[in-house]
């Protein structure tokens, strides 16, 4: 995978699940890195074994060897750093995201305020709706019904009617509901009062640990 851990780094638009997968991918490069360091060591070292041997190994090659040996090394130091300030990235935009869960979930209230205005008038509507249907059927005895509940007996006539009808308007409406859009603010305010922010950050490396592993593997 390409690496792009240095515009995460150099930017402040970038998302938690963003820093995480470029922590993923450069522990990933780190580890062919290290193989590759082993293996350049180890050449390097047989070049010098075979020259004190006699063999006719020239300066130019153990310069050479001892060159490439040199830069991946500094390859794994320059992944080590980078490492180091993506985890720090990470935890200080989850800090922040705590810092600011209160703020954010009353932008995100208000944002469907109206929403939520309109679904209660809706309600009142269908509720004014129903007590004058119940009303035609058994009389201003309807709102009493209806507030305790007995205005939704089963109804053995009209059963099937009542369920095709709910399933009907059901299809009808459109997601998210306000209920739902709700329950998303809801959640986020919980999520950020009760986070623990070092092990948020091990939770959602671990997630994409798991996804480049899945990926690897298909």
């Amino acid at each position: 995978m390409k690496l792009n851990f240095l515009k995460v780094l150099n930017t402040s638009k970038t998302t938690t699940d963003e820093i995480a997968v470029e922590i993923v991918v450069l522990e990933n490069t780190r580890k062919q890195c290290e193989q590759e360091l082993v293996n350049l060591r180890e050449r390097a070292k047989d070049l010098r074994k075979r020259r004190l041997c006699g063999e006719a190994i020239t300066d130019a090659d153990i310069k050479d060897a001892d060159r490439k040996t040199e830069s991946t090394q500094l390859d794994l130091e320059a992944i080590d750093e980078s490492l180091v300030k993506l985890s720090e990235k990470l935890v200080a935009a989850l800090q922040a995201m705590k810092d600011g869960g209160v703020e954010e979930s009353q932008r995100q209230k208000m944002l469907i305020e109206t929403e939520r205005l309109k679904a209660l008038n809706e309600l009142a509507k269908a509720k004014a709706h129903l007590i004058v249907a119940g009303e035609i059927y058994v009389g201003t005895w309807a709102e009493d019904l209806a507030k305790s509940g007995r205005l939704f007996d089963y109804d053995p006539e009209t059963h099937e009617l009542y369920r095709t009808e709910i399933e009907r308007l059901r299809s009808q409406v459109k997601h998210p509901t306000y209920h739902e859009k709700k329950q998303s603010v809801d959640q986020y305010a919980r999520w950020t009062c009760e986070m623990d922010v070092d092990d948020e950050a091990r939770s959602l490396v671990s997630k994409q640990r798991q996804r480049l592993s899945e990926k690897q593997q298909a």
